[in-house]
């Protein structure tokens, strides 16, 4: 549609283009979802209603076009049988990886949340949500939660509690035993080169 004059910009052309974007509007050419012509939608309705206010149009010809219509999908809940699988496969073999796992599904606390997680953030019976762990093109970085709402604290079921306990008693045996090898390989270190 670039080469259109505003003025000369129909609802006909809008059609078009979400036809256009739904089958092949990523840049590799491949089909857009219609959540994301939908946010385009959005945006040209905005961008030519100001156009409608400065006088460039006389009427916005997004407001005759209905944006693509997203499917509710429906969520697969899985069953207390394959959690338990899970939770026991992790517990075998990764105990970091089972306790995020086992405290999400026992407080609904997000990831980022999860990863930003600090001993002093973590009580018996709550856990404190200050801060989300999130990934951009320049790596890991802390960030605030969005909004008050988000800073929040978050009640931790007896079960949940537990496994805490466990993994932090994990985690200060496992720190105390790369003392010890760090100490080891110090001394070592220094009989070689000393």
């Amino acid at each position: 549609m670039g080469h259109l004059p505003i003025q000369k910009v129909k609802a006909a052309h809008l059609q078009e283009l979400y036809g256009a974007l739904l089958k092949a509007g990523s840049a590799e050419g491949k089909p857009l979802a219609p959540r994301t012509v939908g946010h385009v939608h959005r945006l040209l309705r905005r961008a030519l209603g100001h156009a409608v206010t400065w006088g460039i149009l006389s009427t916005n010809p997004v407001a005759a076009v209905s944006a693509p219509r997203v499917s509710d999908a429906e969520i697969e809940i899985v069953s207390d049988a394959e959690i338990r699988r899970v939770l026991d496969h992790l517990r075998d073999r990764d105990l970091q990886l089972h306790t995020i796992a086992f405290l999400a599904l026992g407080t609904g606390t997000r990831r980022g949340e999860l990863l930003a997680l600090r001993w002093r953030d973590v009580g018996d019976e709550k856990i404190k949500v200050e801060r989300s762990l999130e990934q951009t093109r320049s790596g890991l970085r802390f960030k605030s939660p969005k909004t008050k709402r988000s800073r929040r604290s978050v009640s931790i079921p007896t079960e949940v509690s537990g496994e805490l306990r466990a993994y932090k008693m994990a985690q200060q045996e496992y720190r105390l035993s790369i003392g010890r090898f760090s100490l080891h390989a110090t001394r070592w270190l220094t009989i070689q080169t000393g």
